[in-house]
């Protein structure tokens, strides 16, 4: 029984490892070339006049990340915009987490402009735009969820399968991350449910403490929804 329990809490801890692999934390970056400085700002004028004198459009800042990253991260759609008209890679992988464009938009909450990258040519079908959805799943976003999902984001695939349905009931293990209030998490479960029929909290550590967070903050729906019973359809539906 010790070896079974230990083995049990070894699996959680690299769970946990996972999980905060892929969705980082405490991530504060501040741009520091005047490209960058004017992405992050929404100056679009200084933005164009900086790429006619040559700035080059994707190198990254010291901090790492590019300009159409701050722009991402900041929600500036016209910036947005124009940088990808002039030809910057919505896939570039920037900062330190090594987070595409459209993960550092929705790490920030800014949902138009990650389906302005999505619209752009942004995937969501890779390990990005996985990392994407767990952390819209993880935050309550379902919304984001949504969107992610009708660019072809499968919650069912890949790595984040057997976390993504506990991010969603029990919440992001990120510093940056507010708990929005139990309908929020309740139709994010929804949404990853309706898309992947098959997706379980698991009896694991991890499922086991999204649960009781779940208690813990009164969600009575989104518990019964999680364990697989049938929770109230929400109010004019």
């Amino acid at each position: 029984m010790r070896g079974e329990s230990g083995g049990r809490g070894r699996a959680a801890v690299a769970a946990r490892i996972t999980v905060l692999a892929l969705l980082g934390a405490g991530c504060h970056v501040q741009p520091d070339t005047p490209l960058t400085i004017a992405a992050a700002a929404g100056d679009t004028e200084s933005v164009l006049r900086l790429l006619g004198e040559g700035a080059p459009i994707d190198d990254p800042d010291g901090t790492g990340c590019t300009p159409l990253v701050h722009a991402a991260r900041s929600g500036h759609l016209a910036t947005i915009e124009a940088l990808l008209q002039r030809g910057a890679d919505p896939q570039k992988a920037a900062g330190s987490n090594g987070w595409s464009p459209l993960v550092h938009a929705v790490h920030k909450g800014q949902d138009a402009a990650a389906r302005l990258l999505l619209e752009a040519g942004a995937s969501a079908k890779d390990r990005s735009g996985r990392v994407a959805l767990l952390m819209a799943a993880g935050y309550g976003d379902a919304g984001m969820v949504r969107i992610l999902i009708d660019h072809g984001a499968d919650p069912g695939a890949g790595e984040i399968a057997p976390l993504i349905l506990a991010e969603a009931v029990g919440g992001a293990w990120d510093l940056d991350y507010p708990w929005p209030g139990c309908q929020a998490h309740t139709d994010t479960v929804r949404a990853l449910l309706a898309a992947a029929p098959g997706l379980r909290v698991g009896t694991g550590l991890r499922g086991r403490m999204a649960l009781a967070a779940a208690r813990r903050h009164g969600c009575v729906d989104l518990v019964a929804l999680a364990e697989g019973r049938n929770a109230p359809a929400p109010h004019g539906t």
